[in-house]
């Protein structure tokens, strides 16, 4: 391996490109569309991994990420949310259940689809690019990022079934219920902490011996809504009366500090595609295009490609020229 000698420090040579995905629920199929449409433009039928050292995702995010660096297509995906979403966020009139003592929803209908995406006995490990996927172990209290074995500190994490990853990763508060593995240990939606997860890949880039000159990251959000309600309605609201809305508003917060911070490291090196969704007339927050809200998703896949069309030329440029090398594992 050949070295850079900068500022007293060893750096690997060449550039790391990073492509980092939000959560967002339902609304992953923005990303998903997104790249959809840069997929269908590349030459030869190539894959999206092929052109990215590292693939970050939280939450939806996580599932996008993990099943790309397997090689599925954008494509494939974003037919997840089409003929799946409903099932996963079922509409059930019958219960008036709106997450605020238990669950909106199981999450049964959503492991069994994960499995199917992304294969039941498929691992980390098997990622054809390097990942990371944040979540929270809540039986002890700590942040997890599950990662593919691309460090000799890696023990533990890359032998994880890739469908478990993911349905840690999007076991939001509210909406489904803790993710419990093997050991009885429970885990939620890692977008409490690091709904963007740029920095994340940042992070790990440093780790493995990359300056931020050399760091690069497409970063794709799932649509926001501006944070701002006025009126005595929202100034007194408490915990039940935000309800799970307070899940969408801290994983918008997170995702904007996270854009503010990554674009001062990185500067021109940092491309961030989304999106301020339309404003809805009801009064309960983000209705229309709340994270669960499967009437969304034409708008959304509208949105995505629209954005595509008119960021392709860049994105291309900057991102889809030249394939990366080849993602060999640490050994054992």
């Amino acid at each position: 391996m050949f070295y850079l000698r900068c500022k007293e420090k060893k750096y690997k040579m060449g550039e790391f490109k990073i492509l980092s995905i939000d959560g967002g629920g339902i609304r992953g199929v923005l990303p998903a569309s997104y790249l959809a449409y840069i997929e269908e433009k590349l030459k030869d039928n190539d894959k999206i991994y092929e052109y990215f050292d590292m693939i970050v995702g939280t939450s939806t995010g996580a599932i996008i990420a993990l099943a790309l660096s397997l090689g599925i297509s954008a494509k494939d995906i974003l037919k997840l949310y089409e003929e799946k979403g409903s099932s996963i966020f079922p509409i059930r009139p019958r219960k008036l259940n709106f997450g605020l003592i238990v669950p909106k929803y199981s999450n049964l209908k959503l492991k069994e689809e994960l499995k199917e995406l992304l294969g039941e006995k498929t691992i980390i490990n098997d990622c054809k690019t390097r990942v990371c996927i944040p979540t929270i172990n809540i039986t002890c209290g700590k942040i997890v990022v599950r990662k593919t074995r691309h460090h000799k500190d890696f023990e533990h994490d890359y032998l994880l079934p890739v469908w478990q990853v993911a349905a840690e990763s999007s076991a939001a508060p509210g909406f489904f219920p803790a993710f419990e593995d093997g050991d009885k240990c429970q885990y939620i939606d890692g977008g409490l902490w690091a709904n963007n997860p740029s920095l994340i890949g940042i992070a790990e880039a440093l780790k493995l011996g990359y300056s931020l000159e050399q760091i690069k990251i497409l970063s794709l959000g799932t649509g926001s809504n501006l944070i701002h309600k006025d009126g005595w309605k929202y100034k007194c609201l408490g915990l039940i009366g935000y309800g799970t809305s307070l899940v969408d508003i801290t994983f918008q917060a997170q995702s904007q500090g996270v854009l503010n911070i990554a674009k001062y490291l990185l500067k021109d090196r940092f491309d961030r595609m989304d999106i301020t969704l339309p404003k809805t007339s009801s009064y309960i927050f983000f209705s229309k295009f709340g994270i669960d809200k499967t009437g969304s998703v034409n708008s959304l896949k509208n949105f995505g490609k629209n954005e595509a069309k008119n960021s392709i030329i860049s994105v291309k440029t900057k991102y889809f020229q030249n394939k990366v090398t080849a993602f060999q594992p640490v050994p054992n």
